[in-house]
């Protein structure tokens, strides 16, 4: 072969080689575009979707008795519901049918539970693991509470694949001044990412027209020292809500004498803070119990009950007059409800 021949076919190859590379460079850009676009999308739309309100009329509402009465009480149930996924570990482990019959199950606990108000963490308002499915708007229709307020935390998705998912409060009474609770995030580059915990506080309006002020929340689960930057948070947000104010919640942190508590380098314990901002009360203030009694106490887990991270907390002007932990296995966490009186 010729040298020109051999210039021919080696530009050729070139030739073939820069086309192969500019196709390439082309279909990963189009691929790129597919999974950037719709994310791109999600998070500049996503503080539209960070407080949603939703009222069912067809809901009928029947007030806890003693709410209607001369003695003013007020019952509040919290509960960490984990995806709808149980005891397990994993989101994925079941499909959107299964997760579905267990959210029906817990509905039928939240009515059994008979609270006029209920704090919700980790319910998914649309997220693949659960079929796209709101959990929130299913167990506020099913265990009748006409009143849903939802509240991101996460709100992030894909072309095939979306997670938005956080906190909501189910109410039977009236609910006015719904506002989101502002908390550090763990780091920057994460919340602009997908976003991280935050809280929710409404006024909830009893059968007198007094007013409540009611916060749901869900403190960060990886650190004590993120946690003690929280609940300063929460302190100046709840200095300009109106009292009577009840936090309810899963925490995540528990007092300094609890079992597994945790503190920050500096030696701070996140739940002792909070307490000490803002003088609040909470049950059990002390494990007394036999053992099999202290275990029932525990919130988490329930395949392993060993802390107590779910917690109902209220100010000066009320009285928790009870408070139970129920046993179930339909989350990883164990629901609290508490009976709450007013005092005048």
């Amino acid at each position: 072969m010729s040298d020109r021949s051999k210039q021919k076919v080696f530009s050729g190859s070139a030739c073939c080689g820069w086309l192969f590379k500019r196709r390439v460079v082309g279909w990963l850009l189009i691929a790129l575009a597919i999974i950037l676009i719709p994310f791109i999308l999600f998070r500049l739309t996503s503080g539209s979707r960070k407080l949603v309100r939703c009222d069912y009329a067809a809901v009928k509402a029947p007030l806890h008795e003693s709410a209607t009465g001369s003695l003013q009480t007020l019952r509040i149930a919290t509960w960490n519901i984990a995806h709808g996924r149980g005891s397990g570990d994993s989101n994925w482990e079941q499909g959107g049918d299964e997760k579905r019959d267990r959210i029906n199950q817990i509905a039928e606990k939240i009515r059994e539970l008979d609270a006029d108000v209920v704090i919700l963490n980790e319910v998914d308002f649309s997220a693949s693991w659960s079929g796209s499915h709101d959990q929130a708007q299913q167990i506020a229709k099913k265990s009748g509470y006409p009143i849903c307020v939802k509240q991101a935390n996460l709100d992030f998705g894909f072309l095939l694949g979306r997670w938005y998912f956080g906190n909501a409060i189910l109410s039977r009474l009236p609910v006015a001044d719904c506002k989101v609770v502002e908390l550090q995030p763990l780091n920057e580059w994460e919340s602009w990412l997908v976003g991280y915990k935050r809280g929710l506080s409404c006024t909830i309006v009893l059968p007198d027209q007094s007013v409540v002020s009611v916060v749901g929340l869900h403190l960060e689960s990886r650190g004590e020292a993120i946690r003690v930057e929280q609940v300063d948070d929460v302190a100046r947000h709840i200095g300009e809500l109106p009292s009577p104010i009840i936090i309810a919640g899963d925490l995540n942190t528990c007092p300094n004498d609890f079992p597994n508590s945790r503190r920050n380098a500096h030696g701070i314990n996140a739940f002792d803070r909070m307490i000490k901002q803002t003088q609040f009360a909470y049950q059990p203030q002390l494990l007394q119990g036999s053992d099999e009694e202290n275990l029932s106490a525990m919130t988490y887990s329930t395949v392993e009950p060993k802390s107590i991270i779910d917690w109902v907390l209220v100010s000066a002007e009320l009285k928790t007059v009870d408070q139970r932990v129920i046993d179930s296995q339909l989350s990883d966490h164990r629901p609290v409800v508490a009976t709450i009186h007013f005092e005048k």
